[in-house]
């Protein structure tokens, strides 16, 4: 049996190595740049391929579709330098662009080594997942670490000052939760660069406790300007401002003064729906993959950190 598997894993390999020679042999580089290169997302109808291609010192590099079949394909002095593949339904991506249609991330220096750097998203691996790949474009091309997340694109900033860009995620573990995606919350979790990647910045996320005025102003917008829903005598629909507050206070490390926030502001007279609503809450929150994160920013907190939960995390 298990000298079968290993040759089904074998031959899986070698086609694997002869699909990527058969369509990008060196002496084929000439004739993807020349004959197969066409317009951003337009198909070449002679060959079936789309391709998305831009250049960048001595680099060509380019996205190449055909059906589910995907190819980042790196030419460098008319030689092939580099293939990434994906079977995936989406595809790679360029993460961004400039106003002058060049890529924004590709002679960004990312990491402080000085060398630059590209970014490229990978779509489809799951319906709710991107990977974000991120390559050094120096003298060499290589690719560095991948960073799994939701499925909103990332944003690079740097948040601290060192020249270096932070990417802050978006956080899709509440997307369509009891509410219509208009109504949805989406907090930030904050990765900086450390030790040759990036990795979660709890000190970049964690912020004061909010003022006494402020905490109360908060009570008293929701309780006045919230629509609150009575489906039956014995039921009740809290409004999303109440999730939407209280995740902004859980992932800046206040999540005892979400709690407080949930029993001022409740306004209906159903107590088991209360607790109902605050457990499922938990539940949902637990479901995210920054859910051991989440308890780290909130370390003095047992509500949170004794919640028994197995999902995984990112680091």
């Amino acid at each position: 049996m298990k000298m079968i598997v290993f040759f089904k894993v074998l031959i899986l390999i070698i086609c694997h190595f002869v699909i990527i020679k058969h369509l990008y042999p060196e002496e084929k580089v000439r004739q993807i740049k020349d004959n197969y290169k066409v317009k951003k997302n337009k198909m070449n109808e002679q060959t079936g391929l789309a391709v998305t291609e831009y250049k960048y010192g001595a680099y060509t590099i380019s996205i190449v579709s055909k059906k589910y079949m995907h190819y980042l394909v790196v030419i460098k002095n008319n030689s092939l330098e580099y293939v990434m593949h994906s079977q995936k339904q989406g595809g790679f991506r360029f993460a961004a662009f400039d106003k002058d249609k060049e890529l924004k991330y590709i002679n960004t220096d990312l990491t402080g080594n000085g060398q630059p750097n590209l970014v490229i998203y990978e779509y489809g691996i799951k319906p709710t997942i991107l990977m974000t790949h991120i390559f050094e474009t120096g003298d060499t091309f290589k690719k560095l670490y991948s960073i799994e997340g939701d499925f909103i694109n990332p944003i690079f900033k740097d948040l601290n000052n060192d020249k270096i860009p932070e990417i802050i995620f978006t956080d899709c573990t509440f997307h369509k939760w009891r509410y219509p995606t208009p109504d949805c919350h989406y907090p930030k979790v904050i990765f900086t660069y450390k030790d040759g990647r990036h990795i979660y910045a709890k000190e970049l996320m964690e912020k004061p406790i909010p003022s006494d005025d402020a905490f109360e102003g908060k009570v008293k917008e929701v309780r006045k300007t919230s629509k609150w829903t009575y489906p039956t005598a014995e039921i009740v629909i809290p409004p999303p401002e109440i999730w939407g507050y209280m995740l902004e206070l859980i992932y800046s490390g206040n999540s005892k003064k979400a709690w407080e926030f949930y029993e001022k502001v409740w306004m209906g007279n159903l107590d088991k729906q209360k607790e109902k609503y605050l457990l499922d809450f938990i539940e949902q929150l637990s479901s995210s993959r920054y859910w051991n994160l989440i308890k780290k920013l909130n370390r003095d907190d047992k509500k949170l950190v004794e919640y028994k939960s197995d999902n995984r995390i990112a680091e």
